[in-house]
């Protein structure tokens, strides 16, 4: 009597190692999981993996930072239009924004972003409404902020104040993107950009502030004030203060110019009207961050 045929190899694919559906080919069609190698568990190729993922983020990186300050508007017009795959998303190059300048923010002469306790209760339009709620809460009036005692005890606060104060200016700045987004959907009204577009666009306006305006812009003026004291000029600072304003000012409407001709094509002249209008109206987002950020941490401490 013959011996059985051996046994046919099974052409049943294998399961996704991610998601269990039915595997053909090198990727999964469900989740896009590619086919596991067990070669990819030697070392040389994990070393090549490691090489290849660093050398692809630098690139990205770079290539999404430069297109930020040479080409405003492209990113967010790429984005829009579905092109993903080269730049960072826009959520991420904001984080990195974000995490680049608060590394670089105790080189520079100036914090915009990080207003002190005192400076929160001086000087804001809600300054008045900031005092009150302090002084209601340490129990203190006129006459006991006369005193020693009082002082002593506005002082200790505010030192506990300012531990918080600055954890909380680093996770609330992404608040400006929406404000940035509204100032921008109302001075393009009539243009066929939706509101999630807008918000692209204001990513990319955020990073770029966070990481030109905040730091060049601030170190340039600097060096001016530098420059100034080597030849024994000391310029007041009331002087400084608008001057820094005006810097920051001009550095966006430069910026916001050329992005909306790109991403909502408005002509030149209109662009130019409406990249000085949010230039003017720049100041409000950050009066309105910088309630929240009281509020906030006033809330916590």
């Amino acid at each position: 009597m013959p011996a059985d045929p051996p046994p046919l190899p099974s052409t049943a694919p294998s399961p996704c190692p991610s998601c269990s559906a039915p595997l053909a080919g090198r990727f999964c069609s469900a989740c896009g999981e590619r086919a596991f190698d067990a070669g990819e568990l030697r070392l040389g190729s994990f070393v090549r993996e490691w090489a290849s993922a660093l050398t692809s983020l630098d690139g990205k990186v770079w290539r999404t930072l430069r297109l930020l300050l040479t080409s405003p508007g492209l990113l967010a017009d790429q984005r829009c239009r579905g092109a993903r795959v080269r730049t960072l998303a826009p959520v991420q190059l904001f984080l990195l924004a974000n995490l680049i300048y608060f590394l670089l923010a105790s080189t520079t002469p100036a914090d915009i972003f990080t207003t002190s306790f005192h400076g929160h209760l001086r000087g804001q339009i809600y300054s008045g409404t900031a005092q009150q709620l302090v002084h209601e809460r340490l129990g203190l009036d006129a006459s006991a902020l006369a005193t020693d005692a009082g002082r002593a005890t506005l002082r200790a606060y505010a030192q506990r104040f300012e531990l918080v104060n600055q954890r909380n200016a680093r996770s609330l700045l992404i608040l400006l993107v929406p404000l940035f987004a509204l100032l921008f959907a109302l001075l393009q009204r009539g243009r066929p950009r939706g509101s999630a577009e807008h918000l692209v666009l204001a990513t990319h306006f955020g990073a770029f502030f966070l990481l030109y305006v905040a730091l060049v812009a601030m170190w340039a003026l600097f060096l001016v004030v530098a420059a100034l004291h080597i030849v024994g000029l000391e310029p007041p600072r009331v002087v400084l203060e608008p001057i820094g304003t005006l810097l920051i000012a001009l550095s966006s409407a430069i910026w916001c110019r050329r992005a909306f001709v790109r991403f909502y094509g408005n002509s030149a002249r209109g662009a130019l009207l409406r990249a000085l209008a949010f230039a003017s109206l720049l100041l409000l987002p950050f009066y309105a961050y910088r309630a929240v950020l009281f509020g906030v941490t006033f809330l916590e401490v």
